[in-house]
């Protein structure tokens, strides 16, 4: 850098000095100086379309996404056959959410470079997010034809089909993953190793710790070593979702209840603002309401630190709308794992893990990279101002049989594994004129599990599908269902509470990973501990058993129907006290540097 700048001084209009000065400058970490060079070259020499390129990539890292269209656009009209600039011209267009330009852009990078592995996975998760599944499928086995190592495309294709319901494909790759996930290899998104059977809470913290390398760092915003507690605990919940989503529905009423008297509750939404009644409602029950969807993740934690936020609670964590990176810059000198992700994120810039006995129960507190905190009840909160609504008056409008049990799972299709749909086909096949009634989540998946079911001697049409509705009419569903039989190893979540809520029995296995044990959690907190169940023979009786019994499963009903204004799962203010009594705790810790990880704090009831 100091020769190249030396050179411009005996020859300030070198124009490939300058270029090459601004590669260097972006590679040391200095954007703003990359871009002021780079804009000097084109400034000279307006048809230089590697440094457009050059421009365009640094805009990127400077978080202007706008600016960096148009010097790719330039680039790429210059020199069309340029692959990379096609390509990251893509990248940009896909973080706009302009999926359709993006996915033309990756067309003509993977043209130009048919054998390129990188133009062709590219295209494969444009095609994958845009519900494109048979193009996309097409795409990865081209970009894994040319690089069969790369794990991330691996892993990629595997989610997708996890979601279409290809088992026999997604045999072919899951070794690889669980070979990765054994060895601690970065890569393997933490999400999908919930899901896959055969995967330890270990080898989870092992994939997220070393997934969590890459936000290492960077200089901590909050320079406060501990929390004034002579003023209100200043609590802010980070999230993607304020907005008509799960976590929308579960948090509301938390924000609502929090004690003023002690707190200021502040959401920072980096998520759409979808307009919904559920983004009013949390716009009231916050004393402030940040929006920081448009800054990039330094610019949204420097505002999270000026605001003086004590406690930060990352509500989505390492799920597909979470952003990480910007806890990572530490803006809050006590920051939290709660609610969104089922498990450890395994960055030293999380402090705790909220959490419960039931989904981390004691002893199990190595496998965790935070402090493990554990609330008395339930780690999971719910919203007693959802609806309750009653089901349609026939069985018939909902597309079911007029006679017969009817079971239902409304998980979303990629937590259905080979091995709990054979104990489904297996139930069905005991129980006659059954049948499951499952979540229409893309018509690949119904097709599949319809003819997966005809290979079980079991006919298609005794698979119901749910078309998506509204909240309220889903809930609906829950009246006219018998049971709810559940996913293994994510179990159900969100839905778990939604089944409860509507008086309907849910049937789960308990496993050892956190998302195993979360419909377990929910069943013990509801009043109905005997529904969790430790075996897939267990299981499988168990459902069977009930769906024989139309007494039992009325009891059932009515004990659940008790229970939601008797049972801790119900019960929000409690919950809120109990979580304040949490974040009193943390914050009289220290805070800034937390507790050794295998320590662990419980709390009674309130």
């Amino acid at each position: 850098i100091a020769s190249y700048r030396r050179a411009l001084t005996l020859d300030p209009v070198h124009v490939p000095v300058r270029n090459n000065l601004g590669v260097l400058l972006q590679q040391a970490g200095d954007v703003a100086g990359a871009i002021e060079e780079f804009r000097h070259v084109v400034a000279q020499k307006a048809d230089h379309f590697r440094a457009h390129y050059n421009l365009g990539n640094a805009l990127i890292r400077a978080g202007d996404a706008a600016a960096a269209e148009a010097s790719l656009r330039r680039a790429v009209a210059l020199q069309p056959a340029f692959a990379d600039a096609q390509g990251d011209l893509g990248l940009v267009l896909q973080s706009l959410g302009r999926r359709t330009e993006a996915i033309e852009c990756f067309r003509r990078r993977a043209a130009i470079e048919p054998q390129a592995g990188a133009a062709h996975a590219d295209m494969a998760l444009a095609l994958h997010q845009d519900g494109e599944f048979a193009a996309a499928i097409g795409s990865y086995e081209r970009a894994l034809a040319q690089a069969p190592d790369a794990l991330e495309v691996t892993c990629n294709f595997c989610a997708l089909l996890q979601k279409v319901c290809d088992w026999e494909r997604l045999a072919q790759h899951v070794p690889k993953i669980l070979q990765a996930l054994r060895e601690g290899r970065p890569g393997v998104p933490i999400g999908l190793a919930t899901t896959l059977g055969g995967v330890t809470p270990t080898m989870q913290l092992h994939a997220a710790r070393a997934n969590a390398a890459a936000l290492e760092g960077r200089p901590a915003l909050s320079q406060r070593p501990t929390v004034d507690r002579a003023r209100r605990l200043r609590v802010g919940y980070l999230s993607g979702d304020f907005r008509d989503h799960a976590t929308a529905w579960l948090t509301a009423e938390v924000f609502e209840l929090h004690d003023r008297t002690h707190h200021e509750i502040l959401l920072f939404s980096y998520g759409p603002d979808d307009g919904g009644a559920a983004r009013a409602r949390l716009r009231e029950a916050a004393d402030e309401f940040v929006d920081v969807s448009a800054l990039h993740d330094s610019d949204a934690a420097r505002r999270i630190a000026a605001a003086g936020v004590d406690i930060l609670v990352d509500l989505n964590g390492s799920t597909d709308n979470g952003r990480m990176g910007i806890v990572a810059w530490r803006p809050a000198p006590i920051q939290v794992n709660w609610l969104g992700f089922p498990g450890t994120l395994g960055a030293d810039c999380y402090d705790y893990l909220v959490a419960d006995r039931f989904v981390v129960p004691p002893g199990a507190e190595s496998a965790y990279a935070e402090t493990i905190v554990r609330l008395p009840d339930c780690y999971q909160c719910n919203d007693r101002k959802r609806p309750r609504p009653a089901p349609f008056p026939s069985r018939q409008a909902y597309g079911l049989p007029p006679d017969g049990a009817v079971f239902c799972c409304f998980n979303q299709s990629y937590k259905i594994t080979p091995e709990v749909f054979t104990v489904w086909m297996r139930i069905l096949a005991a129980v006659p004129a059954s049948v499951l009634w499952l979540y229409d989540d893309n018509s690949p998946a119904v097709a599949a599990l319809r003819e997966y079911a005809r290979r079980a001697g079991v006919a298609p049409e005794r698979l119901v599908f749910a078309p998506p509705a509204q909240h309220v009419d889903h809930l609906a569903r829950y009246g006219v269902a018998d049971l709810a039989v559940d996913t293994f190893p994510c179990t159900s979540h969100t839905t778990a509470s939604d089944a409860l809520w509507m008086g309907c029995p849910l049937v789960t296995i308990t496993g050892e990973t956190f998302a195993a044990r979360v419909a377990t959690s929910l069943l013990c907190n509801g009043g109905v501990p005997e529904l969790a169940v430790r075996t897939f023979a267990e299981y499988e009786a168990l459902i069977v058993a009930l769906a024989r019994d139309a007494g039992r499963r009325a009891a059932l009903r009515e004990r659940i129907d008790a229970a939601r204004s008797t049972a801790p799962l119900f019960d929000t203010p409690r919950f809120t006290r109990n979580l304040e009594r949490a974040y009193a705790f943390m914050a009289g810790g220290g805070g800034w540097r937390r507790a050794d990880s295998a320590a662990t704090f419980a709390f009674g009831a309130a």
